[in-house]
């Protein structure tokens, strides 16, 4: 339970970072610059929609691999 618990909170901590730098470096920086903060957390939590079942779906395809 204590390592499941590690790897969920890994994953977590580094969804939250790209969630975070998708929003203000990309959407907010390249895309649309005069974004509002509630338009920057809304492509960032559709971003982070997007990494999660994208990692689920790529999960399987990457076990047993060094």
């Amino acid at each position: 339970a204590a390592m499941l618990g590690a790897i969920l909170s890994s994953y977590n901590s580094a969804l939250n970072s790209t969630c975070t730098l998708f929003s203000l470096g990309l959407y907010r920086g390249m895309i649309r610059q005069d974004a509002t903060d509630r338009e920057a957390v809304a492509s960032g939590k559709m971003f982070g929609w997007i990494i999660a079942v994208f990692s689920m779906g790529a999960a399987p395809l990457l076990m047993g691999q060094e």
